[in-house]
């Protein structure tokens, strides 16, 4: 039994260790393979699914746990995606297969590790995969922190890598997309703090190189994200509560400040500045995403579906009607980027389950936050809030910056937080949480 077990949490390391690598060099690593579009994520999804086909309950009916209402809705939510490939207009069939291989093995993923977690939870394996994330924090900061210094890019024009003339900002890590680097660091510090290996005083400069890259990243939900270091903390101290005020103060008197006068220049000042005006002082008239989102509503009002108009389409019918408001818009670079594209593409019935399916999440985050703030080992202490800071990041990018593809720490956050609260909640408390006694069972 014993070597069935340790096969099980070798599985769950390698398949959990090859989604966290592959998104990590999922801009970096593509490949062109005739109608498929392959990226090292894809890859790492893919083989990642068939390790934990076994363990999912979906083929071998001997590795079962009990189906709970969040891992249903998850389920739900992915054969929606799968359902709404075979009835849109504007994809290929290279496309349709791969979506269809990413969401059936995201499946197998999320109930496979969920499975594990709760049957055999292993502090090894934890240690291992926390080793993993901190591994990924190292290089992006390092790589982050050289962008900042230097002021260039160094890593250009490979894979989907911007070019150098892009004047946004230089300071992105590995990566295409901002949000990315800023969630790696942010997952990135949460471990380290948790594990408590660090001295403080590293700590307390790891903190203020990662506030100044998200800044200097000019990501605004990357530095929303950055609210998820406080389900790192188990009892708050004199020490910690006088640790964030200081970082503040000297983040605002002296960090960002030096930041804005020697590593931005004039021209990506100009570009901060005008998106401040898009994202807070005109963003009626201005703010694309808002606009964008706001005629998907409306054509919704105007001509409501059950199961909408397939996937992905939302951005081929902005493209269609908003090229007179964004003169540069073509029917790939516009689309709402959020949670109101469900409405187009998947219509009533793919909100109804979304909505379910963020609203159970954000429920488990509370009730894990709740029991783990009592007398808990360490090791499930750990678990349950590297699950809730993962959920509070899926949340922020299925709220604000919704993408219809699954997301490396979607899987993370789904199958770490049913299982943490499996775990937490077997252990037989003897008095109950008021309010959620008959909550989420």
């Amino acid at each position: 039994m014993a070597a069935i077990l340790d096969k099980k949490n070798k599985a769950l390391y390698i398949s959990l260790s090859l989604l966290a690598f592959g998104a990590f060099f999922d801009s970096i690593l593509i490949f062109d393979i005739g109608i498929f579009f392959i990226t090292s994520f894809k890859i790492g999804l893919l083989i990642a699914g068939l390790q934990l086909l076994r363990y999912s309950g979906l083929i071998y009916t001997k590795h079962r746990s009990r189906l709970t209402p969040f891992l249903l809705l998850f389920f739900i939510y992915n054969l929606s995606q799968i359902f709404s490939l075979f009835y849109t207009d504007h994809l290929g069939l290279g496309s349709i297969i791969n979506f269809t291989l990413f969401n059936i093995a995201s499946i197998f993923i999320v109930f496979g590790a969920s499975h594990i977690l709760i049957s055999k939870f292993d502090n090894f394996f934890l240690n291992k995969i926390l080793n993993v994330l901190i591994i990924i924090f190292v290089l992006d900061l390092s790589l982050g922190l050289l962008q900042m210094i230097l002021n260039n890019g160094i890593i250009t024009d490979i894979g989907v890598l911007p070019s150098s003339e892009d004047s946004l900002t230089i300071i992105r890590g590995f990566h295409r997309e901002r949000l990315y680097f800023c969630e790696f660091l942010t997952i990135g510090l949460s471990a380290i703090i948790l594990v408590k290996k660090y001295p403080n005083w590293l700590i307390g400069l790891l903190f203020i190189a990662v506030i100044s890259l998200i800044y200097g990243s000019n990501s605004y939900s990357g530095l929303l994200g950055l609210l998820a270091l406080v389900f790192t903390v188990r009892k708050i101290k004199i020490t910690q509560l006088l640790f964030l005020p200081t970082i503040i103060v000297i983040m605002i008197s002296f960090v960002i400040p030096y930041i804005n006068k020697h590593y931005i220049n004039e021209s990506q000042m100009i570009l901060r500045e005008q998106r401040q005006e898009v994202y807070f002082e005109e963003f009626a008239e201005k703010n694309w995403r808002i606009i964008s989102s706001i005629t998907l509503l409306n054509e919704f009002i105007d001509n409501p579906t059950f199961f909408g108009h397939g996937f992905s389409e939302n951005m081929y019918y902005l493209g269609s009607v908003m090229s007179n408001t964004f003169s540069s818009a073509t029917d790939k670079d516009v689309t709402s980027h959020t949670f109101i594209s469900i409405l187009y593409d998947q219509g009533l019935f793919g909100m109804i389950v979304f909505f379910l399916m963020i609203g159970y999440l954000i429920a488990y985050s509370l009730k894990g936050y709740l029991l783990s703030k009592r007398e808990v080992g360490n090791d499930i202490f750990i678990l349950s809030r590297m699950a809730i800071i993962f959920s509070f990041l899926t949340t922020i990018r299925f709220l604000v910056y919704y993408q219809a593809a699954n997301q490396w720490h979607f899987l993370f956050a789904f199958s770490f937080l049913n299982a943490s609260i499996q775990l937490l909640k077997s252990l037989n408390y003897k008095d109950k949480i008021a309010g959620f006694r008959a909550v989420i069972r």
